[in-house]
């Protein structure tokens, strides 16, 4: 899952938007798709959050640490992995490979499996070439880089047998 995560925190946010340099604190920030903020590597703010000022047990304040996102990032992604094997099935997930469990939990986390149906049962069949047609993820009518990336690293190399793994 390590690769998981560091590839979550370049898709995300490699540019470190809402990161003070000066204090190494970071701040919510506007989301790349628009709607509510962000902080840190793509955790959306919740109502609840922005009421508390706390994410999980974390107090944002006066901003969180480096160590602070990095934990909220890794519970987040322990969420969308639990959220992925919800919406697959615990029966059918406990057969898929960790490669097919991490592209899962990527999506859940970028954009919600049920968004897209015919990507997700491609991915859970290891149909590579479907998956490959049906990756289309757009921001305000753009593909986003992060999604060329995603494509490039970890699908294009199962489409060409030569087994991308995150």
């Amino acid at each position: 899952m390590r690769k998981l995560f560091n590839f979550i925190r370049v898709a995300e946010n490699s540019i470190q938007a809402g990161r003070n340099r000066a204090t190494g604190r970071w701040l919510p920030h506007k989301s790349v798709e628009g709607g509510t903020e962000t902080i840190g590597y793509g955790h959306k703010l919740t109502e609840e959050e922005k009421h508390t000022g706390r994410i999980y047990d974390k107090d944002m304040q006066y901003g969180i640490t480096d160590s602070a996102v990095e934990e909220i990032l890794a519970l987040d992604i322990q969420a969308h992995s639990e959220s992925a094997k919800r919406y697959v099935g615990p029966k059918a997930w406990e057969s898929l490979s960790q490669n097919q469990k991490s592209i899962l939990t990527a999506y859940s986390y970028n954009v919600g499996l049920s968004k897209f149906p015919k990507f997700t049962t491609a991915i859970i069949k290891g149909d590579w070439e479907t998956a490959k047609k049906e990756y289309v993820v757009k921001s305000k009518g753009k593909t986003l880089a992060r999604n060329k990336l995603f494509y490039d690293k970890y699908l294009r190399p199962n489409i060409d047998g030569k087994g991308g793994k995150l």
